[in-house]
């Protein structure tokens, strides 16, 4: 039995040593990450939640993969900003319902007859795609003012962020009800 398992470590052993001789030959590299925090930060002017409700459109326009339509724009506003803030974004998190083939947001409805072939895809302001974990277009903060020799600044600074969101087909969209969402985190570019 001892010899038994003398030879079974020996051979695992080796099985080791051959697997990490072909990790050994694969290539790779290194990422760095940097990021900063900051204390200055904004309210949310309002609901934090929102409801966006699409237009009703035909599949006819959503037949195949890639085809867009119905892009509707909500927005975010916020006050109370620090005094030191100028700019403000919105962060559109990749933790809850992103595609990630195309950084949609899947369609989630649980209804019988719910559309499929279609995700929603978020959209700046100018209409330029906005991928799910990214942050959006940043706009002014206005109306706050900076501290002077140290003192602190006034935290009345505002602004409103718009986006859209749109359908995107990613087959031959069929009738029913589409539904999605996403979390937000306000970025202080």
């Amino acid at each position: 039995m001892k010899k038994s398992l003398i030879s079974l470590s020996v051979l695992a052993t080796f099985g080791l040593l051959a697997s990490s001789s072909s990790f050994a030959q694969a290539q790779g590299g290194q990422i760095d990450f940097n990021g900063r925090l900051t204390d200055s930060t904004c309210t949310i002017d309002g609901a934090a939640n929102q409801t966006v409700t699409l237009p009703t459109l035909s599949t006819k326009g959503l037949s195949k993969a890639g085809e867009v339509g119905g892009a509707t724009s909500f927005q975010i506003k916020v006050k109370d900003c620090s005094g030191a803030l100028t700019k403000i974004a919105a962060h559109f998190e990749s933790k809850l319902n992103m595609d990630p083939t195309h950084r949609t947001l899947k369609q989630t409805s649980t209804a019988a007859d719910a559309a499929k072939e279609v995700q929603l895809q978020l959209l700046n302001a100018d209409g330029s795609v906005l991928p799910v974990g990214s942050t959006g277009q940043s706009y002014v903060v206005s109306g706050g003012a900076p501290g002077i020799g140290g003192l602190p600044g006034i935290d009345t600074g505002s602004g409103t962020m718009t986006y859209a969101v749109q359908y995107y087909a990613t087959g031959a969209a069929t009738q029913g009800p589409v539904t999605s969402s996403t979390l937000y985190t306000l970025a202080y570019p």
